[in-house]
This record gives structure tokens, C-alpha cells and sequence, in this order.
């Protein structure tokens, strides 16, 4: 019993000479050091063919980066400021943009100078790179044998018309569209697209849509590259916009918006264009436009920010539709109010005119 208490008492003694250790805080410097794992694209990250991986390192620092891994041998190729990574059908190429380190754009920002991504261009057979310098957006084609880029559009000029300015904010932009075809290098150059567009047709489509648009209007409209023939066709073009290129899947069929402005109200309506069988020779056009429809609901538009969609057997095109809203009606201004003369009073209507007469021999008269 003597030696139970003994033990006690030592264990009890030994543990409060024990002083509990607080943890030492992080500190500032290490802060950008934090990482995290970031969104791989299609196929969470991986190639077609599963021997590549391609993921994001984001860093608390914004210092990010992109890494390349290639999965038989671990080898990784990593590139700063690297962001959205799209392989190819064949897994024979990644392409991916290229951004700036936050002390870079703020330079660009003081300079005055565009803030102007990269594409970055990866041959995983012979692990060659190349850099092409201001691109906005990129896509393969669905056969992975071509690369469409497209470069940023012109800076818009400033306009003394607040109208003007508010239209041209409205309207899609032209750019340079470049077409490469990867095994050569070859480019071929596409002027004033505002949009483009693959066939949905995995591994086997060949048609390349395009959406241009022009200052002067005079070169809109929609016109199909086929890359196997090499065939540049107008499917249609006037001075209206034209937005929301949508592919049916698995088919040669197209849909489109088509702009028609209104004078009494704040923004246009738009048709649909659309046209099967675009790989026969003698495609079949389709058209509809609201505004001819007598059934067409009134006080409503068809709109651009939501694209056509196909029905699965082709016979129907869905259109997204919103409140069209009336154009506010022009108020005189206060100079305008004083210049102009003051109304004049009402007339006053003729005062009747009451014959005398007696009534139980009193004369009464109107007063």
C-alpha cells in the first residue's frame, strides 16, 4: 500500500513539472507558400489516352503554375502562370494560357499597356514548346489535327454619342482568328470573327463556324471553313449581328442569332438561322423571326446571352426569350420649357343668356 502511494505521488509530481507547448504561428513570410490543387479541365486533367496529367498549383501568393506530368515515367514539365490545359483527340498536344504575375500586370497597368494572356503550345511527342503571344481563347478540332486561336480584338475608340458608346459596348468585337494546322505549322487567317465555333462531332468533324463582325458592318454574317477540302462558304451576311453559333451534336447541323433593332424599343430581337446537312453539297436553310410571328408573345424578345439549343432528333431549335422593354420617351429640357411661350388660359364658355320672364307677376333675372 506504501508503495502504491509512493508511485502516485511521484507520477503526480513528475506531470506538474510538464509545461504544455503552444504552437508558434505561421508567419508572414510563409504565407505564399499555402498550396492548393487546382481544376485540370476536361477528363480531370488526364489525356485521352490517360498517359498525361495536367493540373494547377494555386499558391496563396497568386504565384500559380502549371504542371504537365507525363504518368509512365514522372516526369513533369511546369510552366509559371499557366492556366486552362486542353489535350487534343490524338493526346499528341496540349495547349494551354499563359497569364502574368501580379506585379507584371500592375506594371502594364501603369504603362498603360494591354493586359494580354499568352497560349502556350506542348508537343507531348517530342516535349517541345512554343509560345504564341496574345491569344483571348483557343480550341482544337474534334480530329486534334488543327488549332484554332483567337487574338484579342482592338481597343474600342471612345465616342462623344453616349448612345453610340452604350451600342458599341453592346456589340461583339472582330479579331484575327488564326488556323493552324499542327502537323506543319501552317497558319491561315480569318478577319473580323467575333465568334467561332467546332462541329460537334467527336474525332471526325472537320467544319469550323464563324461569326464576323465589322465597324462598318459591311462584313457580318456566318461562313463555314471546312478543313478537310479547305472550302470557305457565306452561309449568310447583312449589316445585323450575329451571335450564339450552336452545332447540333453529333451532326452537320447549325443554328444562329440574327439581330433586327427597333426604334421604340431599348435592345434588338433576334431570328434564327439554321441549316442541315451543312456537309451535303446542297444544305437546307431555315428561318424564323419573331417579329413576322403574329403568335409570338408581346412584350417579349428573343436574346443573345442564351445560346439555341438543338432538339435530339433535329427538328426543333430552343430559343431563350426575356421582356423587351420600351424606350424611355424624351423629356424637354428646362431650357427648352423656358423659351417656349406660356400657355394661354382656357376659353371660358359663352354665358347663357336668360329671356325674362314672369311668374305670379315677379320679374326674374339672372344675376
Amino acid at each position: 500500500m506504501r508503495r502504491t502511494i509512493a508511485a502516485t505521488i511521484l507520477i503526480l509530481g513528475f506531470a506538474s513539472t510538464i509545461q504544455p507547448q503552444s504552437k508558434q504561428p505561421v508567419p508572414p513570410a510563409d504565407y505564399g507558400k499555402w498550396e492548393s490543387l487546382g481544376p485540370g479541365g476536361a477528363y480531370g486533367g488526364l489525356s485521352p489516352d490517360g498517359k498525361w496529367l495536367a493540373y494547377a498549383i494555386n499558391r496563396s501568393s497568386f504565384n500559380n503554375e502549371l504542371r504537365v506530368t507525363n504518368i509512365a515515367d514522372g516526369t513533369t514539365k511546369t510552366t509559371a502562370f499557366g492556366t486552362q490545359p486542353s489535350f487534343s483527340s490524338d493526346s499528341h498536344w496540349l495547349a494551354y494560357s499563359i497569364g502574368y504575375s501580379e506585379a507584371q500586370q500592375e506594371k502594364m497597368r501603369k504603362d498603360k499597356k494591354p493586359i494580354q494572356n499568352k497560349m502556350g503550345l506542348l508537343n507531348l511527342s517530342s516535349g517541345e514548346q512554343s509560345v504564341v503571344e496574345g491569344i483571348e481563347s483557343f480550341s482544337f478540332s474534334p480530329t486534334g489535327l488543327y488549332l484554332a486561336m483567337r487574338r484579342y480584338p482592338p481597343e474600342k475608340k471612345d465616342t462623344p454619342d453616349p448612345a453610340a458608346s452604350a451600342e458599341a459596348d453592346d456589340a461583339p468585337q472582330g479579331a484575327t482568328l488564326i488556323l493552324r494546322q499542327l502537323s506543319t505549322g501552317h497558319d491561315t487567317t480569318f478577319g473580323n470573327v467575333s465568334e467561332f465555333a467546332w462541329q460537334d462531332l467527336p474525332r471526325t468533324g472537320t467544319l469550323l463556324a464563324m461569326a464576323t463582325y465589322a465597324d462598318d458592318k459591311a462584313g457580318n454574317g456566318v461562313q463555314i471553313f471546312n478543313t478537310e477540302t479547305g472550302a470557305l462558304n457565306v452561309l449568310d451576311s447583312s449589316s445585323s449581328t450575329y451571335s450564339g453559333l450552336a452545332w447540333r451534336k453529333n451532326g452537320a447541323d447549325l443554328a444562329v442569332l440574327r439581330s433586327k433593332s427597333d426604334d421604340r424599343h431599348e435592345n434588338p430581337i433576334y431570328s434564327a438561322l439554321a441549316w442541315t446537312h451543312l456537309s451535303d453539297a446542297s444544305p437546307a436553310k431555315h428561318e424564323y423571326s419573331p417579329a413576322a410571328d403574329a403568335k409570338f408573345a408581346t412584350g417579349l424578345r428573343t436574346v443573345p446571352f442564351h445560346k439555341p439549343t438543338w432538339s435530339e432528333d433535329g427538328d426543333a431549335v430552343f430559343l431563350g426569350v426575356a421582356k423587351w422593354l420600351e424606350k424611355p420617351r424624351p423629356q424637354k429640357s428646362l431650357l427648352q420649357l423656358r423659351t417656349q411661350p406660356p400657355p394661354l388660359p382656357p376659353l371660358l364658355p359663352p354665358r347663357p343668356t336668360i329671356r325674362h320672364r314672369s311668374i305670379s307677376g315677379i320679374t326674374a333675372t339672372p344675376r
